[in-house]
């Protein structure tokens, strides 16, 4: 029988600020690989699905608009040659910031990863998709503190997979996801591929009204 993530809200301790992916010692579902040269290829199989989840383009707007305000400040204060450096220097550290937090989201034939953490494809239990009204309150009160969150807040849309692991106390991984219905479809692919597994993985769909 597959397994059904419940529509019920989860309940737990207060909702905790993510910080992209995080490592708990003795938690083996959160391995990093060794190796960031087996990213796409080698010992994790190869890619079934990826997405990065890159800052919308208001989010680059922002960072030109400071930039350029503070390099025209030093312009008028210092020399134009000054404003220019600071104006290019400052948008160079900006984009930089908006590129370190564009997470990628992969599924390989072996697992899936969310930033720097990865879950076997023998750990998954269930898939559910979640709409925007949805993510917004599995982030909020719905959400259980002992779970794994990676969230980005320019992208409303989620996907939530349950783990089946007695040996893990991690109930769940948020993911934001641009394209939840693809990225759902790729994890149940990755937990019914898995040759220690006997049945498929269920895909579930949350709506505001269902929670």
């Amino acid at each position: 029988m597959g397994r059904r993530l419940a529509r019920s809200s989860v309940t737990g301790g207060p909702y905790r600020p993510p910080h992209g992916a995080r490592l708990r010692a003795g938690c083996h579902a959160w391995r990093v690989p060794a190796d960031p040269a087996n990213a796409v290829s080698g010992n994790s199989g190869s890619v079934t699905y990826r997405e990065r989840l890159t800052p919308p383009w208001w989010g680059w707007l922002l960072a030109a608009l400071w930039a350029s305000t503070l390099g025209i400040a030093y312009g008028y204060a210092i020399t134009t040659l000054v404003g220019w450096l600071v104006g290019v220097g400052l948008f160079l550290i900006a984009a930089a910031a908006l590129v370190w937090m564009s997470a990628v989201i992969e599924v390989t034939g072996r697992e899936l990863r969310a930033g720097r953490a990865t879950l076997p494809g023998d750990s998954v239990g269930g898939v559910q998709v979640l709409d925007a009204e949805a993510a917004r309150v599995k982030r909020g009160t719905g959400a259980d503190s002992r779970a794994f969150i990676l969230l980005r807040a320019w992208v409303p849309q989620a996907v939530v997979v349950t783990l089946d692991d007695p040996n893990d106390p991690t109930p769940y991984w948020y993911v934001s996801s641009r394209r939840p219905d693809d990225l759902a479809a790729a994890v149940e692919r990755l937990a019914g591929s898995d040759a220690t597994r006997t049945t498929g993985t269920d895909v579930t769909r949350s709506t505001h009204s269902e929670q």
